[in-house]
């Protein structure tokens, strides 16, 4: 949905309000060759640009899609206060895609961002476990210690997201439905913040990424990139698609881009500069694939393809295993209904189609508070079951109202599920899956089914929630594998390892194997998935990275 439909559906509410953030337009710059370009301008682009800026080198920041927030240049404001685009806004969450249907990618298996920043909301630290179990030397909790410092202390998260200090819809609502359905389950409440550690049995007000108290989306895109505006090293372009690095050899001399027209140009890095691909696992892998990097076959179809990508000599071509380990958190919805008189519910398809509560938009442009400046979840539980291979793998949920008198209950497989997929480049250009990534190992399937059947016999305890009609006349296993989805968490495309045995794709300090100077610093080069939401993860391994790239000597 376009802004000038949704400032007909508000018309009739006009108000200019305390919370904003500064309109930046995205910079043109006249330097013709750069030390550093980042490929890609989410959570981890953000980061790495900042860092490599900070640097010294003279960096380039781009973004094949168009700006979204207000601070880098998006135009979708609020009808409600035009200091705000639609993306700034926490109560869209994940819906943002009906600000601009054009802003995410058609040419991947799923909704994928193409705009600057992504979309992600929720911000769950990542436990000790989530780092030390499967990830390798110089990569450990310990290791990450500093970088996880930097990004809690500039980009901390909250619990709290209104500037108010007040909850709104939790209590009564599904946190106070929930917290008492676990509670007499022997759950216990902690806060996901400040103890990222607690991730059995427990449960927590939504740990969001908000600016609390501006009552806008938080992030690197928001953090990072304000630090960066004010290097005069670094400068960004949107709607600038990278189609490939030009490479001599192990050597990478700059990158090409795909203009809005259709036409393609190159850029150029100065000697000794260095690229870091940062779109995504779908992104950085076509990248790589279009450069000649990755499994042979994906190479030919791009070489015998119609994209008219120009690949190096094949005697130039790198075999690595380029999309394949890709780990992704599968979600089974649970419907949950209530005939709880306390139960409450926020309809927030009145702020897509029709008028909101003046009282929650007044709330907001005065206060940066209420339902407004809030994540839809209500409550995020987390706990761990044993699959059937005796492997521990971690649950986490989400809870939201789903309509009047129904809530859903997002049943997420996260840390420890062993099914792996791999993607794969069709001739046109299009990322599609080869093998898909979700519960296609028995124990994986066995540990999802077991939670599903000790959350219902909870249910069935419940005076005031059970699962709709149609969901009872299903088997737990029929649930899980008759309804799972992405939880768009991917992971892995690009893993990183300790030798070139043929089973990683970047080294150590994030560099792709056989070359000098090409970096992945994106969740494609992460050794797992993490517990609960990926974006805060991303976001420490993404500065661990940077330092290992600034300290790589070409």
């Amino acid at each position: 949905m376009h802004s000038n439909l949704l400032k007909l559906l508000f018309a009739s509410v006009a108000a200019v309000g305390s919370v904003s953030a500064a309109l930046v337009t995205s910079a043109e710059s006249s330097v013709s060759s750069y030390d550093a370009i980042i490929v890609g301008a989410g959570v981890a682009g953000n980061v790495v640009a900042e860092r490599l800026a900070g640097s010294g080198a003279k960096t380039l920041l781009l973004e094949r899609g168009p700006a979204s927030t207000a601070k880098s240049g998006g135009t979708h404001f609020m009808p409600f206060n035009d200091t705000v685009t639609i993306f700034d806004v926490p109560a869209f969450a994940f819906s943002i895609v009906l600000a601009d249907p054009n802003a995410y990618y058609r040419d991947t298996p799923h909704t994928t961002g193409y705009l600057f920043g992504g979309g992600g909301l929720m911000w769950v630290p990542p436990a000790e476990h989530d780092i030390n179990d499967n990830w390798p030397t110089g990569w450990e909790y310990d290791d990450i210690k500093q970088a996880y410092e930097r990004v809690e202390s500039l980009n901390p998260g909250t619990t709290m997201p209104s500037g108010n200090g007040e909850r709104y819809d939790y209590e009564p609502g599904a946190f106070g439905l929930f917290s008492d359905l676990l509670g007499n389950e022997g759950w216990t409440h902690v806060d996901a913040i400040e103890q990222p550690n607690e991730k059995h049995l427990v449960y927590s007000y939504p740990p969001q990424n908000v600016a609390a108290g501006e009552g806008i989306r938080a992030g690197p895109p928001h953090v990072y990139f304000s630090l960066a505006l004010e290097n005069e090293n670094f400068s960004h372009q949107l709607n600038a698609n990278v189609t490939r690095v030009i490479r001599d050899g192990g050597l990478v001399t700059g990158v090409e881009v795909e203009n809005e027209d259709g036409s393609r140009s190159n850029i150029s890095l100065n000697e000794g500069g260095k690229v870091i691909l940062t779109a995504g696992v779908f992104g950085t892998s076509r990248i790589l694939f279009n450069s000649g990097i990755g499994p042979i076959e994906q190479i030919e179809t791009v070489e015998n393809g119609t994209t008219g990508v120009t690949l190096p000599d094949r005697k130039q071509w790198i075999e690595l295993p380029v999309g394949e380990r890709i780990r992704d958190h599968p979600i089974v919805t649970l419907l949950v209904d209530t005939s709880s008189s306390d139960f409450t519910f926020f309809n927030n398809s009145a702020l897509y189609f029709g008028t909101p509560d003046s009282k929650d938009i007044e709330l907001y442009n005065t206060e940066a508070s209420g339902v407004i400046a809030q994540s839809q979840q209500r409550i995020l539980p987390w706990t761990s079951v044993t699959g059937s291979d005796n492997r521990t793998r971690h649950i986490q949920l989400t809870i939201a109202g789903q309509q009047e008198g129904q809530l859903s209950v997002k049943v997420y497989l996260t840390h420890g599920l062993t099914s792996t997929g791999t993607i794969a480049i069709e001739a046109n250009g299009t990322m599609t899956w080869a093998q898909e990534p979700w519960y296609n190992t028995e124990g994986d399937i066995s540990a999802a089914v077991a939670f599903v059947d000790e959350f219902r016999g909870y249910l069935e305890g419940s005076r005031t929630l059970e699962l709709t009609a149609s969901q009872r006349n299903l088997t737990s296993r029929e649930l899980v594998l008759g309804g799972y989805g992405t939880g768009l968490h991917f992971a892995g495309s690009a893993v990183i390892g300790e030798v070139n045995d043929g089973g990683s794709v970047v080294d150590l300090d994030t560099k792709v194997w056989g070359t000098q100077n090409l970096f992945v610093a994106d969740a494609s080069f992460h050794a797992d998935v993490p517990t609960g939401n990926i974006q805060a993860q991303v976001a420490i391994m993404a500065e661990h990275a940077a330092g290992k790239i600034i300290s790589c000597r070409v």
